[in-house]
């Protein structure tokens, strides 16, 4: 039985390099996400430059939208129902190998890579140098129509909507169990800061 390219790469690693992702980009258990989030200062918009570049076959992940909507506070860490909705509506499964990556090189990819750590999926890497060593190193980019973009990317953000709703998702192909020593409350952190005064 062949080894499959994502069972080829350990979980300790947290980074694969540009030439391993172009070498094993197209393998059916692997996922390339787009994470890509920017300052405001930076006046930047990660949809619009994913549709305009982004590696071949690379789904994008909105940190903004796959975050828990009850919270007036920005891109926080969903629900497990929320997380596994948004990654079934993005066609991600608990067999797939996931490589992110972001249009700095490693800025808010490390977020996503947390975040599915934390959800209990230790078969996920960081891309090494992200989008601008990939550009440097000679790699194709690919752009997309924007209705294609703009309805995948909604798609997760509708299916976590619906279940902070409390309405029914589609199947859920993302199963997740929440790793509680990588997640830490504001109380937590508070206590924590009042024990080491």
């Amino acid at each position: 039985m062949a080894t499959s390219v994502v069972q080829q790469v350990t979980s300790n690693e947290p980074v694969v390099s540009v030439h391993w992702l172009h070498a094993n980009l197209g393998e059916p258990d692997l996922k390339v996400l787009d994470a890509s989030w920017y300052m405001p200062e930076e006046q930047r918009n990660p949809l619009q430059e994913y549709q305009v570049a982004h590696i071949p076959g690379a789904l994008f992940f909105d940190i903004d939208g796959i975050s828990d909507i009850k919270t007036n506070l920005p891109h926080m860490l969903p629900s497990e129902e929320g997380f596994s909705a948004a990654v079934s509506a993005l066609g991600i499964q608990n067999k797939d190998g996931v490589v992110v990556y972001d249009g700095k090189g490693i800025f808010s990819a490390a977020r996503v890579w947390w975040m599915f750590r934390a959800f209990g999926h230790d078969k996920v890497w960081v891309l090494d140098g992200g989008l601008p060593l990939w550009h440097a190193s000679g790699y194709d980019v690919e752009s997309s129509a924007p209705g294609d973009i703009i309805l995948k990317a909604n798609a997760a953000t509708e299916a976590i909507e619906k279940v902070y709703k409390g309405l029914s998702v589609g199947p859920l192909t993302f199963k997740v169990k929440a790793q509680t020593h990588l997640i830490w409350t504001l109380e937590q952190i508070r206590k924590n800061i009042e024990e080491q005064e």
